[in-house]
């Protein structure tokens, strides 16, 4: 290491961890992307460049109260918030394209 401060070769910050970020919100937290999801993305790969989960045939709708919520089924139910899935983040490698039954 150099005692430079431009030399490009300084690795004291590289990030050796996945990173979710967050925003604080009013009396929540709301993340990039969740642990699960990046979990499950851990385990199945990225899917397809340029798609979402919410065109894909995993993601399910539930409406436990007034509010609705989306789940992924590859990953599974908790019922609670922990397993909500946002339909903008990106796919898993078990993306399959939602086609609509005719």
């Amino acid at each position: 290491m150099s005692d430079n401060p431009d030399d490009a070769t300084d690795d004291a910050f590289v990030l050796t961890e996945p990173v979710i970020l967050c925003r604080q919100g009013r009396n929540k937290t709301t993340y990039a992307t969740s642990p699960m999801h990046a979990k499950l993305t851990g385990r199945t790969g990225p899917g397809p460049a340029g798609t979402t989960c919410g065109q894909c045939r995993f993601l399910t709708r539930e409406q436990p109260g007034r509010k609705t919520v989306f789940k992924c089924a590859v990953n599974g139910s908790t019922r609670s918030a922990a397993s909500d899935w946002r339909r903008k983040w990106p796919t898993c490698g078990r993306f399959e394209p939602y086609t609509p039954q005719p």
